[in-house]
């Protein structure tokens, strides 16, 4: 985890149950620093892949009131 936290737009790393080990959150401006950041998550040793998920919506949570897109 120490290395993954060291990349930069790594913002929190959760270790969890399940189908995988780790869930880690990336805020990066755009889709090249994106790609950087899974590059460099899948050269850290004991990494066996990664599963991508972009954020479109926030649903809940502290920080104010959450966005829903008008359909």
């Amino acid at each position: 985890m120490q290395k993954a936290s060291a990349i930069e737009g790594v913002k929190e790393i959760y270790g969890v149950t399940g189908d995988v080990d780790l869930i880690v959150l990336v805020e990066v401006p755009g889709m090249e620093e994106l790609n950087k950041v899974i590059y460099e998550l899948r050269r850290i040793n004991g990494v066996q892949g990664t599963d991508t998920h972009i954020v479109l919506t926030r649903a809940a949570g502290k920080g104010g009131a959450a966005w829903t897109p008008s359909l």
